[in-house]
């Protein structure tokens, strides 16, 4: 592997790898029933940029599934 493969992947991994963590916490706030962190949206909008910046052709089309995974508006509807 040479740099120049790697290179595009990075910021998507970057992000993606943020919001992994970040909707993962959003989903065992919501399996537990624990109040959820403050950064509810984060998740979201970080997974899609890492969607939008990947070096795949036409990646930006599916920016919106990252509202689809993410766990933040039934959190926030729930939030007390």
């Amino acid at each position: 592997m040479t740099w120049e493969f790697i290179q595009p992947w990075m910021y998507s991994l970057l992000f993606g790898s943020m919001a992994l963590l970040i909707i993962g916490n959003n989903y065992y706030a919501l399996l537990t029933e624990k109040s959820p962190s403050l950064t509810l949206f984060i998740g979201a909008v970080f997974l899609a940029i890492a969607i939008g910046v990947a070096p795949i052709e036409n990646s930006f089309y599916f920016v919106w599934v990252a509202l689809l995974i993410d766990p933040s508006v039934y959190l926030l509807s729930r939030r007390k």
